[in-house]
């Protein structure tokens, strides 16, 4: 994987608690997620490895690469906290690329979006146990016509479970994604076959080597338990794809109630 050294930190994004850096590197800018924030490095890994995994299921992440931050780096920013942020983030940082011209996903646009689109995003984030797509923080972007995927800094959960990774662990459906900005295109009959689909696309080799672009300082537990534990979530049955069933009401349009009332009332 790439690794670029941070030429210039210019500002840091202090909406969040995260506190994302626009940095300079290589004569680019990029949005830095370091490691030293509140999230600590086990977001970065999350990041990482469901970046990987959406780009085998045809889906899109902003470029991302290895920021290398060295102390002393000139800032143009001199706030203490994000002194004392820069301190605690020397090494090795997620850079991606900061996008000209992208704009928020809002949560009406997901009439733009292809239903098998929908189920790949929904069954992603069913696999990695990321809960954190819904209408009020969709975390996706258009850059055009094109849909984008960010902030996967909620998934993998279990990396930071205080007890042992169990053998029924990796199998349990985990938080249902009852609040997924996509959680009704489960409810269409191609569900079942597009889970086959998705399921057949993430190889042993897609995870060895999604995790082969992870820096050792990030990782929360040993390295081959990751792989271990995605795999064997991918085996048969696939609990976190067994989506709760609604209530009987015809055929399922994967348009959430909520939405098809918005654009009813336009």
């Amino acid at each position: 994987m790439n690794t670029l050294r941070v030429d210039k930190v210019l500002r840091a994004d202090k909406r969040g608690s995260s506190w994302p850096l626009i940095v300079e590197a290589d004569s680019r800018l990029w949005l830095m997620k370091s490691h030293g924030a509140a999230q600590g490095p086990g977001a970065l890994v999350a990041e990482l490895v469901c970046a990987n995994l959406a780009g085998a299921l045809g889906l899109h992440t902003p470029e991302c690469i290895l920021l290398d931050f060295h102390p002393h780096t000139p800032t143009d920013d001199a706030n203490d906290e994000l002194a004392d942020l820069l301190n605690a983030s020397v090494g090795l940082n997620l850079g991606t690329a900061l996008l000209d011209g992208a704009v928020d996903f809002v949560a009406s646009d997901v009439l733009r979006v292809p239903p098998e689109i929908q189920a790949a995003i929904l069954w992603l984030d069913g696999l990695t146990q990321n809960i954190d797509r819904t209408a009020k923080n969709p975390n996706m972007m258009w850059l055009g016509e094109q849909l984008l995927l960010i902030d996967f800094g909620a998934a993998l959960a279990f990396q930071y479970s205080a007890i042992p990774v169990t053998e029924s662990m990796p199998i349990q459906a985990g938080p249902f994604l009852d609040e997924h900005l996509f959680r009704s295109v489960g409810e269409l009959p191609e569900w079942q076959t597009w889970d086959e689909l998705f399921a057949s696309k993430i190889t042993r080799d897609v995870l060895k080597g999604a995790m082969e672009c992870v820096p050792q300082a990030w990782l929360q537990r040993q390295r081959e338990l990751y792989e271990a534990f995605l795999w064997k979530r991918l085996k048969w049955p696939r609990m976190y794809a067994e989506l709760p069933k609604p209530e009987p009401r015809g055929r399922a349009s994967g348009v959430p109630d909520w939405l098809r009332a918005f654009s009813n009332n336009r």
